[in-house]
């Protein structure tokens, strides 16, 4: 499977505002073992700050090590959640950003 065969069946989804998601991949909703996994794992969280985010679900987030921005995923429009600046880690193994106490669920590529 190519990196851009994993980008385009991950940006598949037919959520909708206010609804549900029934899609179970990164960038969709976070599943109860994943939150099990990452909890379990905090060696491996890197911090960072958000440099953008858009309307579609993309997000940058500069790593505060100085690495190259980490490009991220999520179905919803996170825009209000994460302005430019915003501290969060990302999870370098399980597809999870932490923002404050929450845990969203993100694709990486």
């Amino acid at each position: 499977m190519t990196n851009l065969t994993r980008v385009g069946s991950a940006l598949q989804c037919s959520h909708t505002p206010g609804d549900s998601c029934v899609n179970r991949g990164a960038g969709h909703t976070m599943q109860p073992m994943q939150l099990r996994v990452v909890s379990a794992t905090p060696s491996k969280w890197v911090d960072g700050i958000v440099k953008t985010a858009t309307s579609d679900g993309w997000i940058g987030v500069v790593p505060f090590d100085g690495g190259d921005t980490v490009w991220l995923w999520n179905h919803e429009d996170l825009t209000s959640q994460l302005p430019v600046g915003q501290p969060v880690a990302v999870h370098s193994l399980y597809n999870a950003l932490a923002v404050g106490e929450a845990r969203i669920s993100v694709f990486q590529l």
